[in-house]
């Protein structure tokens, strides 16, 4: 259908412009009238079919995951308007916390694959270096212009290691990928009525799930919080909470 749209486009303007530079450089000498005047029909058919083709691409033209999010956005921020201008209590409070959590979810994974990403990379850069370093140290000459190459391989192999033990990527993706997937399994678990929620009225799932989910976001928030400290520390830190 898209190939089809796109053909309508293009059709209507090419068949104009073939009849118009044939009658605009023959004006004056010869009368095209005899030859074009069959093909009118065929030009409003194909100046129809471009209408109708515009249109039809206006209006099926799909969202951008960009628009998508910023329309869900929207539509959150007025429910919490909407529900602050409300008095509600706390089951329609739960419920609520309960349809915004699947957002939380997406941003702890969308973290953990950018923290995943970044690690992968600086174990690259460390791997590589290494054996570049080792390989062309062995060739080179004390004098070589090899050895600027074996400074750069060593300082990028040292540069790589030293954010990746600083930042701790490889934890940080960890954790949040973890958290991610532990609310997903209490969410799916409160909506079949399975494990820990078997047995439970819906008020009284939806509030072990609140419960369980702040649960699971505070020892996230513990974990992060001890991996921007020392190594020290953060064992502490964890240990205490």
């Amino acid at each position: 259908m898209k190939s089809l749209t796109t053909v309508g486009l293009a059709l209507g303007p090419g068949l104009f412009l073939s009849l118009l530079i044939p009658i605009i450089a023959t004006y004056g000498e010869f009368d095209m009238g005899e030859i074009f005047r069959p093909l009118i029909p065929v030009m409003i058919v194909a100046t129809a079919g471009t209408i109708a083709a515009t249109i039809y691409q206006d209006n099926t033209r799909l969202p951008s995951v960009g628009e998508l999010r910023l329309e869900l956005s929207l539509l959150r921020e007025q429910r919490r308007l909407r529900a602050a201008e409300m008095t509600l209590d706390s089951r329609y409070a739960r419920s609520s916390y309960k349809d915004e959590i699947t957002g939380d979810v997406e941003s702890f994974r969308r973290e953990s694959r950018r923290y995943r990403r970044i690690h992968n990379g600086m174990q690259s850069v460390i791997i590589v270096g290494s054996l570049a370093t080792t390989t062309v140290s062995g060739i080179a000459l004390d004098s070589s212009p090899l050895q600027w190459v074996v400074v750069g391989s060593s300082f990028s192999v040292g540069l790589a290691a030293g954010f990746t033990g600083y930042f701790k990527y490889r934890e940080r993706g960890f954790y949040l990928q973890q958290t991610a997937d532990a609310i997903e399994q209490e969410y799916l678990a409160s909506e079949l009525s399975i494990f820990r929620y078997k047995n439970l009225t819906e008020s009284e799932s939806l509030a072990a799930f609140v419960e369980e989910a702040e649960r699971l976001k505070s020892e996230q928030r513990k974990r992060e919080q001890s991996l921007d400290q020392p190594s020290g520390h953060g064992r502490d830190a964890l240990s205490t909470g």
